[in-house]
């Protein structure tokens, strides 16, 4: 037995820290992302037109305020897989107050399917669990956007 606690506490771990690298920058035309209009361009200029679903976050400071935007996912030309363990790693490191989600629908359809409701419903509640609310989850395509939570406001309360 204490051979076994012994081999256990010779071992050694590595120190790690995370770090948020900046790869590119985004000019937005606006101070806070306070609407979902705005959310809507801002992920349509970033994924609107890729060819395949890409999954977004834009991390917000406590007064609304964008910090960054990151692709959480690449997927395929209609799935993309959805991880809260993604979506909220770039959010804990940033120390974001809030977060906005998205992804694109490379058919142009931007209705959300119920795997997306169902999606969303799940990335809302690890927001509550982080204490980072989940603002609104946009679907985009080259030409249009919606906010699911426009459409079904009864998952964000």
């Amino acid at each position: 037995m204490c051979t076994m606690i012994k081999a256990i506490f010779n071992q050694s771990i590595d120190i790690v820290s995370l770090k948020l690298i900046k790869h590119s920058e985004i000019t937005i035309k606006s101070d806070r992302v306070s609407d979902h209009d705005t959310a809507i361009r801002i992920f349509q200029s970033q994924i609107g037109n890729m060819d395949r679903e890409c999954f977004s976050v834009i991390c917000l400071d406590s007064k609304g305020v964008p910090t960054n935007f990151s692709v959480a996912h690449v997927g395929t030309l209609n799935n993309t897989l959805i991880s809260n363990r993604e979506i909220f790693k770039v959010a804990v490191k940033s120390n974001a107050s809030s977060i906005i989600v998205a992804h694109n629908h490379p058919s142009g359809d931007v209705t959300p399917s119920n795997e997306d409701v169902s999606h969303t419903k799940m990335i809302v509640k690890a927001g509550e669990i982080l204490g980072i609310p989940v603002l609104d989850h946009i679907i985009v395509s080259e030409s249009k956007g919606i906010s699911i939570r426009n459409k079904r406001p009864e998952i964000f309360n």
